[in-house]
């Protein structure tokens, strides 16, 4: 699905023009241009380094490798994927490697600079090449797997990009991400490419599922090489004038071929389901919590037009694509997340920036459905009572609250209970436990428990409670 960049419009459309305000991207030297403001310069990249990068890429260990191991991933964690879109494809390196090797599958690549689409197009022969900005993607649920190649790293709102990839994918879709890892790895090389922040592995976990997503898979990449990489970022740690950022990637022969065997050895170590805990680049796999999010609204929210919705703890607000034209109201503590979410649907909603209480309401009783999706299990027994409290005061008589949490239950998957055991929340409870809370504020309750909302072991538990 199309979403207008003037008005926000959702629409299906084989054309551009939107149907309400008629607005469509302009064309900057044969491509169609989503943030034409951006596409000649932006503090995250210097567009020169195209030209120098178009060159260097196909003989670099590193590319070469990273290459091996993004299209190995997207066989085995996307073998059913009909269309791929790389976010800051630059000069088309990967996407080329991805056109050869999945000549079926629908691709399109997109890059905040017009120069970067120019060398694309030259290595490309059937991929579809856009100039955008990622923090505002033009697509809801249109593809079933995007990746982000050492791109976040160079945007400051890392987590609007997270929250617009998951807007832009479809059900059960999913994303790869590759960025540079570890602070201490700091050195003169990151200031010359524009990087914002090398991440830490659990800095970027608690980024991506925050965003709504689930991880599948996370290794460190350029594990077994990490002692030559940190010897030459220590050389680094003095600036240097005259420094050469393509220095690095000019490797004679044969030093180049024993790197690259090296990546090798370390890739088919990741393909055996081995991940390494340090390295100079971090892989994350992870799949679209967008499936469940769709289930649980058609199935036990069931909204009707017009409804008045409270969303406790909305987020960059992940559910409101899955609702009709209702009245929604989202609270959030985080002003990161509220802003995201306003950017993303504008005035379609109302995203407030404050801990919701029965003294921040305008109107008592007057919601006809409350939603504390993913909530519970980061509060502990007299927080979770107040939530309770707090959205029987909200709901008109016959109003419902939903909620939607991980649960421990008997005869469950040992890698489910594991999965569910590493969640962030760390008040995760069994059946009786959510219940044992709940029952002191309403007396009708349905329980609803579902293993089969993600596509790897985890068990939910939805509560449905009537005022």
């Amino acid at each position: 699905m199309k979403v207008c960049s003037n008005c926000g419009k959702r629409f299906n459309s084989l054309e551009w023009s939107c149907p309400d305000c008629s607005h469509a991207p302009k064309r900057a030297e044969g491509f169609l241009a989503f943030a034409p403001s951006l596409a000649q310069a932006s503090e995250g990249f210097e567009a020169k380094a195209f030209t120098k990068l178009a060159t260097l890429e196909a003989k670099n260990f590193w590319f070469v490798s990273r290459n091996r191991l993004i299209v190995w991933a997207l066989q085995h964690y996307f073998p059913e994927a009909k269309n791929f879109l790389e976010i800051g494809c630059g000069t088309g390196f990967v996407l080329s490697g991805i056109e050869q090797a999945f000549p079926k599958l629908t691709l399109y690549g997109s890059e905040i600079f017009i120069a970067g689409l120019g060398f694309a197009a030259q290595r490309l022969s059937k991929t579809e090449l856009f100039q955008m900005d990622a923090r505002q993607i033009p697509f809801e649920n249109e593809f079933d797997a995007i990746g982000a190649f050492d791109v976040l790293e160079h945007i400051k709102e890392d987590t609007t990009v997270l929250s617009q990839m998951y807007r832009a994918t479809q059900n059960s879709g999913g994303i790869m991400l590759t960025v540079p890892q570890h602070p201490w790895l700091w050195s003169q090389a990151d200031d010359h490419a524009h990087h914002v922040r090398r991440y830490c592995a659990q800095e970027l976990k608690t980024k991506v599922e925050d965003a709504g997503f689930k991880v599948l898979r996370m290794s460190s990449f350029v594990s077994l090489l990490l002692p030559l990489m940190l010897l030459s970022r220590f050389q680094q740690r003095r600036p240097k004038s005259d420094y050469d950022g393509a220095s690095e990637l000019r490797i004679s022969g044969w030093r180049n071929a024993i790197l690259e065997n090296i990546l090798n050895l370390e890739r088919i170590l990741i393909q055996l389901g081995i991940s390494f805990p340090v390295g100079g680049s971090l892989v994350k796999l992870i799949i679209g919590g967008s499936s469940s999010r769709n289930t649980l609204v058609r199935e036990y929210v069931r909204p009707k037009c017009g409804d008045h919705i409270l969303d406790i703890g909305c987020g960059p607000g992940d559910t409101l694509p899955y609702l009709p034209d209702v009245d929604y109201v989202g609270f959030d503590a985080s002003q990161e997340y509220t802003k995201a979410a306003q950017t993303r649907y504008g005035n379609r909603a109302t995203f407030i920036c404050q801990q919701v209480s029965t003294t921040t309401l305008k109107e008592p009783s007057c919601f006809d459905i409350v939603l504390a999706i993913g909530i519970l299990h980061h509060l502990d027994d007299a927080e979770a009572l107040q939530l309770f409290q707090l959205a029987q005061a909200a709901l008109k008589p016959g109003g419902r609250l939903i909620t939607f949490d991980g649960v421990f239950v008997e005869k469950q998957s040992p890698l489910a209970r594991y999965i569910i055991s590493r969640d962030r929340g760390q008040n995760v409870r069994t059946q009786e436990g959510y219940l044992a809370i709940a029952s002191q504020v309403f007396s009708t309750i349905s329980v609803s428990i579902r293993h089969d909302l993600l596509r790897i072991p985890y068990t939910h538990l939805i509560l449905e409670c009537t005022r």
